[in-house]
């Protein structure tokens, strides 16, 4: 009989948005079904029902108050220690009881980093951490004595790609062992099953469309991409092609002053789209463009799942060769891979497959590259492997 004695704590859990969130998400599925999970530990209050065990204390009303203070804040701060600590005291017990715990940190961070470090020191508990890049470049350049801290303390190194492993290696100086890849992974049936919604941007009848759908920040390239589109739409090359955009983030103003005087014409800025409206977007696209770079080696793209997600709606991919990109979408049809630290070239690479993908020699045969993903990619058989 399989003991429920994975705890996972993240305070990047749902119903947050984003990257690590849905990672916490899909690990927790996948050991609540293998029936080891306990309970997932989060910061994050819920506002619905999830589909495994979560403890997220919500503090009394009176703390609740959207009332941004400085008082306020720290009686929050101190509540939610103090709530976590009864959570901890019960691992603690398990721990004396021989029940042999783990406690599975999906993202270390400076603020819980410290006393999870601590509770796991004076306490035993096993502890595995999940790293998925950018932090561990964060953490060796602010906080090293915690990175170095939990080097020494973890059971378990997991990281979401080999190249990811490598960084961690690479900024340390320390090989982390053991360790295990354990890469992002896309809930197929519900892809499959979502409804689609509507975009808040009609798409032209007869276009050719192209896509990106990411955090609008540097390192995804997107200002290269938007650039290498309005140079080739100004040449006439593009003449019945849209460029939509989805996502939020401080690279926005940006992007739309290289867009000029094609945003709202063929270069659309759709902001936040909802899972519906991300599957019309990826239905209706027929080339997605994901140029990142490393940013001078001062940013990192651990894997990049969106990738992933575009190829299985059947878009011809552009990827960045930087980071776990390669991993996410190599050998895949219609997906490329390419070097995009140099900016001339760069535009250069995202002009040709604009123009590839127009002339339809750059393909996504949808059904085989479905198969090769659901191969590729199946992190509850590797959550399974790692439980043993």
């Amino acid at each position: 009989m399989s003991v429920s004695n994975v705890y996972i704590f993240s305070a990047d859990a749902k119903p947050k948005a984003g990257g690590v969130a849905e990672f916490t998400h899909q690990i927790a599925k996948a050991v609540h079904d293998l029936g080891r999970l306990g309970a997932v530990i989060t910061s994050q209050q819920q506002n619905g029902a999830l589909p495994y065990p979560v403890y997220a204390p919500s503090p009394p009303e009176w703390l609740s108050e959207n009332v941004d203070t400085k008082a306020l804040g720290k009686l929050r701060a101190a509540w939610m220690w103090g709530a976590l600590l009864r959570r901890g005291g019960n691992l603690a017990w398990q721990q004396a009881w021989g029940r042999q715990p783990i406690l599975f940190v999906t993202y270390l961070d400076a603020l819980f980093g410290p006393p999870i470090l601590r509770f796991c020191e004076q306490t035993g508990i096993r502890l595995w951490i999940l790293f998925h890049g950018l932090e561990i470049m964060q953490l060796q350049d602010q906080y090293p004595e915690l990175l170095a801290r939990a080097h020494r303390r973890a059971d378990r190194f997991v990281f979401n790609s080999e190249a990811t492993r490598e960084l961690y290696t690479q900024r340390t100086g320390r090989r982390p062992q053991p360790s295990t890849i354990l890469h992002p992974s896309l809930d197929f049936d519900k892809l499959e099953s979502l409804d689609p919604e509507p975009l808040p941007v009609e798409i032209p009848e007869g276009s050719v469309v192209f896509s990106s759908v990411c955090r609008l920040v540097e390192r995804k390239g997107l200002h290269r991409a938007v650039q290498a589109f309005r140079e080739a739409k100004a040449e006439g090359l593009l003449e019945d092609a849209v460029y939509m955009i989805a996502g939020k983030g401080p690279e926005k103003e940006r992007l739309r002053r290289i867009a000029g005087d094609q945003d709202g014409r063929s270069i659309f800025f759709l902001g936040y789209v909802s899972e519906g409206q991300k599957k019309t977007l990826f239905t209706k696209s027929d080339g997605f463009l994901h140029p990142n770079y490393s940013c001078e080696e001062s940013d990192f793209e651990g894997f990049g799942i969106s990738l992933v997600e575009a190829a299985w709606f059947g878009c011809a991919v552009l990827g960045g060769k930087q980071g776990g990109v390669s991993e996410a979408i190599g050998g895949l049809p219609g997906c490329e891979v390419r070097t995009m630290e140099n900016k001339p070239q760069a535009v250069a690479q995202i002009r040709r497959f604009l123009w590839q993908v127009i002339e339809e020699k750059c393909s996504n045969n949808r059904k085989v590259t479905q198969t090769n993903i659901q191969k590729k990619i199946n992190n509850k058989n590797d959550i399974s492997n790692m439980l043993k």
